[in-house]
């Protein structure tokens, strides 16, 4: 029998603890790889205590075995999708957390650790561990914010707080955090991300320190002054401008379309997003110059922004692509709006030849919650555009029957 159902590796060791229960000794709670009826593996958890008769001795062994086997590959798979989930992040500039409220379990990424100077084994995924390592006037500010957020009478939570690193300093970290609600409106879970934003603190404190010996200068220096704070301000608007066409940058998209699509997904609101590509465009730069070249972007820049709404969102992608994130607009919306765009190029006054522009445009679904699949889909439908002749419309939805529109 035991030679039937232990694997080779616990068959020995079984039949030592089955002899020391003979002995008199206890087998409680172990668990035991068995080979099951169809030659699988299968996990039990096995008990076994000495039977003793009338006199004392003992006459036998009574026992039990438990199936386990779904318990431990849902634990198998869990440390999977943990590594999988780890290796995701571990390139990302922020860390994760996870706090369970009702267990309070907490999870703490590889990356999150990094950041105060630990390894992963180093740092326990303990609250005290974590809470006591915030300074003591930022701690009673995120407890406080904590509370405020979980009652519902704050929508978001996001704080910037100092956290002491390994080396003995406190490193400021931006920390963002969103809420699981049960049907009660209890908060049971609590997840977020940390960025480590002490390099733009210091910053901050440098600019602070260089206003405060301004104002306290001569009137003579006020103007140095506020020619310091229009240079700040001139670089912050580098920061998120293309420097061509005067719109928003590839930077600026990404983050703009990232809490559009979580907007979309949290309240179910209809998002698209609209990739343009203008036609033959290093043949127009090969034939006219890149001078008349750059001109044609920022014509296209000037006619996308003129007719786009306030809460869309207008940018160059990179290269002769341009972006537009639509809120509000399913896919007639969105595919209609394209085709007024691509005939207001076709049709306006250009110098040289007409210029035209391939459309790609991408609705999101219920089962798209990622940024890089929704880009993904309008880059797709951009490129049928361009495969079916250029110069046209086509939205990912309709690519499965080969609706790509022209008129």
């Amino acid at each position: 029998m035991w030679d039937t159902f232990y694997l080779p590796l616990v068959l020995e060791a079984g039949r030592e603890k089955m002899q020391k229960v003979f002995f008199g000794s206890r087998i409680q709670g172990d668990e035991w790889e068995i080979r099951c009826a169809d030659k699988s593996v299968c996990y039990v958890l096995h008990s076994a205590y000495p039977l003793h008769g009338a006199q004392g001795h003992i006459i036998g062994a009574i026992g039990t075995f438990v199936d386990i086997s779904v318990r431990k590959r849902m634990e198998s798979a869990l440390v999977r999708s943990r590594e999988r989930f780890d290796l995701a992040v571990q390139g990302s500039k922020s860390g994760l957390w996870e706090w369970n409220l009702l267990t309070d379990e907490v999870y703490l990424s590889t990356q999150w650790k990094r950041m105060l100077g630990f390894s992963d084994e180093e740092f326990p995924n303990r609250i005290p561990s974590w809470h006591e390592r915030i300074h003591p006037d930022d701690l009673k500010t995120m407890l406080r914010l904590s509370q405020e957020y979980w009652a519902k009478r704050i929508s978001e939570f996001e704080i910037e707080l100092r956290i002491l690193h390994r080396d003995g300093t406190y490193r400021w970290i931006q920390m963002r955090g969103i809420a699981l609600w049960d049907t009660s409106g209890r908060a049971y879970r609590f997840a977020g991300s940390h960025t480590d934003i002490t390099d733009r603190k210091l910053y901050e404190a440098k600019v602070a320190e260089q206003v405060v010996l301004i104002q306290e200068n001569t009137l003579a220096l006020e103007l140095q002054r506020a020619e310091l704070m229009a240079l700040n301000r001139r670089l912050e608007a580098l920061a998120t401008q293309d420097g061509l066409t005067g719109i928003k940058n590839h930077r600026a998209l990404q983050e703009h379309l990232e809490a559009a699509l979580q907007s979309s997904v949290r309240y179910g609101e209809p998002l698209s997003f609209m990739f343009l590509d203008v036609d033959d465009f290093k043949k127009y730069n090969d034939k006219y110059g890149h001078p008349a070249g750059d001109e044609v972007l920022r014509r296209v820049a000037k006619i996308l922004q003129a007719n786009v709404r306030n809460t869309d969102f207008v940018a160059r992608y990179g290269g002769e692509e341009f972006a537009i994130v639509l809120t509000h607009t399913d896919m007639e919306g969105a595919s209609e709006f394209g085709e007024r765009l691509r005939k207001m190029i076709e049709e306006a006054p250009w110098p040289n030849p007409p210029v035209t522009v391939s459309i790609g445009i991408s609705t999101r679904r219920d089962e798209v919650v990622e940024r890089k699949q929704f880009v993904m889909e309008a880059d797709i439908a951009m490129y049928a555009s361009k495969g079916a002749g250029k110069n046209r419309t086509a939205h990912y939805d309709s690519l499965k029957t080969s609706l790509i529109r022209k008129h």
